[in-house]
């Protein structure tokens, strides 16, 4: 499966999720990796997913491991979303931002 977006975006949150150590099973939050399918199919950003869900995930995030990495509400929902796309769901990258480049 491929995600569309840019180098920078990508690279960015990418670099989050390692430095804020974030790992995803085959489960997360108590939903599968069949929740979270419907839910991009529906909206590739994910966003039928509510936001208090989304903030939640940072909360959690910030009481067990302090604010170090993640910083805001908008940079943890955006660290979590390609934490869920890329790890629990397997995407690849498919960079929008490369014109005449190999997509790698």
């Amino acid at each position: 499966m491929k995600h569309r977006t840019t180098r920078a975006h990508y690279e960015k949150y990418k670099q989050m999720v390692e430095d804020a150590h974030i790992k995803l099973g085959e489960e997360f939050l108590g939903y599968g990796t069949e929740y979270f399918l419907e839910k991009y199919k529906l909206d590739y950003s994910l966003n039928r997913i509510p936001l208090m869900e989304w903030d939640g995930m940072v909360f959690s995030y910030w009481a067990y491991q302090g604010r170090g990495i993640i910083k805001t509400l908008a940079e943890g929902v955006c660290t979590y979303k390609h934490a869920v796309v890329y790890q629990l769901l397997g995407a690849e990258p498919e960079f929008t931002d490369l014109k005449g480049e190999v997509n790698e």
